[in-house]
């Protein structure tokens, strides 16, 4: 038999569901990415993170925002985040407009040679994040392909 919860301890149940809920909006917000990359870029995007004298990515709304100059590569001194996180694409215009990136590789179930197809319209295709060492430095970075496909191979480190 199940014995029901005295009233008193309620308040306690409320507060500590209030609290996990709250710090797991809290944590989950801040794996969030946007990315705005200059509309009608084509090619590799290059990000390399905790770069000493660079600037610190800013984050609005508990985002982290990605903006990716002309030429496809980034310096940045924030740190390259693990973890499951969240990543938004978008083609940005002068007026600062935003247009959503389809990122097909991100569809459950989708297959592996979706990078070797041609799309009708630019994609986000082979996101690669990792970390290399050269003389003792370790240099943290994600790459990606923006176009109507195929991705091809990734470019080497800036």
């Amino acid at each position: 038999m199940i014995t029901p919860m005295p009233r008193s301890t309620w308040p306690l149940l409320v507060l500590a569901i209030a609290v996990l809920f709250g710090c797991g909006e809290r944590s989950r917000a801040g794996l969030h990415t946007d990315y705005e990359i200059p509309a009608a870029y084509t090619g590799w995007v290059t990000i390399v993170f905790g770069v000493d004298g660079a600037t610190a990515l800013p984050v609005r709304d508990g985002v982290r925002q990605i903006h990716v100059a002309a030429s496809g590569n980034l310096a940045t001194s924030t740190p390259q985040v693990k973890g499951v996180v969240h990543n938004r694409f978008y083609f940005v215009d002068a007026a600062g407009a935003r247009t959503p990136i389809p990122w097909p590789e991100s569809t459950p179930g989708t297959d592996l040679a979706t990078v070797d197809r041609a799309y009708p319209q630019p994609v986000i295709l082979r996101l690669v994040t990792g970390d290399t060492t050269t003389n003792g430095h370790r240099t943290a970075f994600e790459q990606f392909y923006v176009g109507p496909g195929p991705a091809g191979d990734p470019p080497g480190l800036p």
